[in-house]
């Protein structure tokens, strides 16, 4: 499946009511003044007020019309969603590449074949018997 259909898909299920569209509102407004507050103090006034003057005016779109905000709601999670589909393919990249690749070398190296699926000459099948004993029935549910 490609991203854009992947990312389709996550949007289809978004909650717009309005106590969903008032709490992102409220939390990317608060954070875009209080970055925009931590900028001012640094000194960097234009920048501050570029970060805090949309935060402001989340927050008072999310009192007065919490409705007008779907449209950046939908945007910011379209690319929210954008964003953990790319992070999560290269973290497990990096999970196969660095752990599970280098165990499987390492046992190649030593001989380890951990499915057993060589078939040797005098093997009828690849089905493995199991001993049952009693304590295998004991407590099942």
């Amino acid at each position: 499946m490609s991203w854009i259909k992947d990312v389709k898909a996550d949007l289809t299920g978004l909650d717009y009511s309005r106590q969903s569209l008032q709490r992102f509102a409220w939390l990317v407004g608060s954070v875009l003044l209080l970055i925009g507050i931590y900028l001012y103090y640094k000194k960097i006034t234009s920048a501050a007020a570029i970060v805090s003057i949309p935060g402001l005016l989340l927050l008072i779109a999310s009192f007065i019309a919490p409705a007008s905000l779907k449209r950046i709601y939908t945007i910011w999670m379209a690319l929210a969603f954008l964003i953990g589909w790319l992070v999560s393919r290269i973290l497990l990249t990096f999970i196969f590449y660095l752990l599970v690749a280098p165990i499987g070398l390492v046992a190649k190296v030593f001989g380890k074949h951990f499915l057993e699926i060589a078939q040797r000459p005098d093997q009828n099948s690849y089905w493995v018997k199991k001993n049952k004993t009693d304590s295998n029935y004991e407590k099942l549910y």
